[in-house]
Formats: structure tokens, C-alpha cells, sequence
């Protein structure tokens, strides 16, 4: 069963006219929940119940002057109105994994001890994108020296954990002693 947030996102989605404005609403999201998690006086603001709903959506309307569009501010409103704003980084988050999923565009993260070069990444990336049908890939690389030999790679909710330290755990599984 979809959550609130993920309904949410979805509606925002759909309600997009055309992948450039999909992407602005998505910009402009990103905004909002960073200022969200970000600020203390604008979670206070939006989730004091004295302050009545047309001043949070002049409010709203200011911070989001400028930067997006109508759908945008509609839903912003909206959210007001049904006293859902404190999901709005929850939304932000659903919103980017369906975008991608709309878009078929991997979100790849690869860990790794040391740095890689442009070459193993781009190996990486590619091999992915032909595993999951992608039509494109976002790579991130995070640099982690708890990873001994060989790579971990999440993709959205998946590891693919392609260590050293693994394999090794592989092969005394299916060692008798």
C-alpha cells in the first residue's frame, strides 16, 4: 500500500506538463526541504496551529516566489490545507525515486577504498544501466576504507556487495570443517 508521501509525490508527478517542468518541480522541492530541514523557524512557523493557513500560504508563496511554477504553488497550498507539510523532505525523496523510475535513470552509489578513475566508473556505471534496462545513470563515488578490495554499489534500495571481505565470507560458507 502506497504511504501519504509516496501519493503525494506521485500526484506532483503526474500533475507536471512536461519533463523540464518535472525537473523544475524537482529543483524547486529540493529547495524547500532543505530550507525545511534546515531552518527551525520555518518548521516552528508551519507547524504552529495558531497561525492561521492563509499566512502559511503567503508565507509558502514567498519562499517559493519565483523559482517554480503554478502546479508547484498549488501543491504547496495544498499541503497547507491538509496539514501535511512537515512530510514535504519525505515527499522530496518519493518525488526523485519516481522521476527516476519514470525517466529510467539509475541513482548508482559505488564505495570503494580508494579513489577510481573515470574508466572504472564509467565501466560500472554502464554495466549497471544494462542490468536494470537504464537509459541513464547518475554515478557517486564515497570513498570508504572500511571496504577491503573490490567495490560495493547501491542502486536505490539494492547492494550489489562485490568485496573482497564477501567473497571470502562465500567461500568458507561452502567450506566443510
Amino acid at each position: 500500500m502506497p504511504t501519504v508521501e509516496s501519493r503525494y509525490a506521485e500526484a506532483l508527478l503526474s500533475a507536471a506538463p512536461s519533463p523540464e517542468e518535472a525537473d523544475g518541480i524537482g529543483t524547486a522541492l529540493r529547495g524547500i526541504a532543505e530550507a525545511w530541514k534546515d531552518s527551525g523557524e520555518l518548521r516552528y512557523f508551519m507547524l504552529n496551529p495558531i497561525i492561521p493557513g492563509n499566512i502559511k500560504k503567503e508565507t509558502v508563496e514567498k519562499i517559493n516566489d519565483g523559482f517554480s511554477s503554478r502546479v508547484f504553488s498549488n501543491f504547496l497550498r495544498l499541503l497547507v490545507d491538509k496539514d501535511r507539510f512537515s512530510l514535504i523532505s519525505d515527499i522530496e525523496r518519493e518525488y526523485v525515486n519516481l522521476k527516476n523510475k519514470w525517466r529510467k535513470n539509475l541513482v548508482i552509489t559505488i564505495y570503494s577504498r580508494e579513489p577510481l578513475d573515470e574508466g572504472q566508473i564509467g565501466s560500472i556505471s554502464r554495466q549497471c544501466q544494462v542490468k536494470y534496462g537504464a537509459s541513464s545513470a547518475e554515478t557517486q563515488t564515497v570513498v570508504d576504507e572500511s571496504v577491503l578490495g573490490g567495490v560495493m554499489i547501491k542502486i536505490g534500495d539494492t547492494f550489489i556487495d562485490d568485496t573482497l571481505s564477501n567473497r571470502l565470507k562465500g567461500l568458507l560458507a561452502t567450506i566443510e570443517i
